[in-house]
Formats: C-alpha cells, structure tokens, sequence
C-alpha cells in the first residue's frame, strides 16, 4: 500500500485526515485515519450510531465532553468513545494535535470522504453535509449547543 497517495488525505471542518488503512482495505471492519487539528478547533456535541471510535494521542491536548464526562488527553493518551455515546472533541493548548483514530466497523472514512468532496466548494451547502452526515449515521446535536449558549 502506498501511503504517500495525496488522494488518501481528506480535509473538512477545519481538519486534515490521512486515510492509513481504508474501510475496503479491512474488508469493513474497521479504518485508520490520522488526523490534525489546529489549536482551537473543536467538534460540535454528535453521536456516531454505526461505529465505536478510539483516538490515540500522538501530539497536542484534547478535551473531549463524552456524554456530559470531561476528558483531557495528552501524548501517549487513549480516548474511547463509544457509538450512540454523544460527545465533542475540542483541541486545548498551543500545539497542533495528532491523533490516530480508530474507527469499529469502517465506514468513517467514507463519511469524511463525502463531507471532503462538498466541503471543497466554494460554498459547502449545509443541508448536505446534514444530509451525508444522517447517511453515515452520525447526527449532530446543534439544539443542545445552542440551548447553552442561550
């Protein structure tokens, strides 16, 4: 496997996935994607309905709500997150963070593939994204955001 292909670099939301091992490659079972993100970048409130999702810290500080528990993660570090478990990842400190991100069964990689391809217009259409978002099992939870904010 080549993994100096540019194609297997995504880039949504502000982050920068590097497919290692594709939904296909595992015959379903599971991908592995390396991801980056920029101090400050966080993830609204969403649940992932198909996969369980397991983040390794490679570099930088993560702060993740996991179902109303706070979790900090630094280098070294093991973050969890089970499906239907909703939680917001948030990268915290100076230093661009890192991680490798397990994803049980694939499909993931597919997800950010499709929000990559629409978030390369000019003008990203939200309705789709919600739309590729609910295809993909995953549903974000924007009205309890904007309760706190309230």
């Amino acid at each position: 496997m080549n993994r100096n292909n540019d194609s297997r670099v995504l880039r949504a939301f502000g982050h920068e996935a590097h497919v290692i091992v594709s939904s296909e490659e595992a015959g379903g079972a599971c991908c592995v994607i390396r991801m980056f993100a920029s101090p400050g970048n966080d993830v609204p409130l969403h649940t992932h309905h198909f996969e369980d999702e397991m983040f390794i810290v490679e570099s930088g500080e993560l702060e993740v709500n996991r179902g109303g528990e706070l979790i900090r993660a630094r280098k070294g570090d093991v973050v969890f997150l089970p499906k239907n478990v909703p939680h917001a990842p948030r990268v915290i400190g100076p230093e661009r963070l890192q991680v490798l991100l397990i994803c049980v069964p694939g499909g993931f990689d597919r997800y950010f593939a499709a929000c990559a391809e629409e978030w390369s217009k000019p003008e990203p259409n939200l309705q789709r994204l919600d739309d590729i978002a609910a295809r993909f099992g995953q549903e974000f939870h924007l009205e309890a955001a904007q309760s706190k904010e309230s």
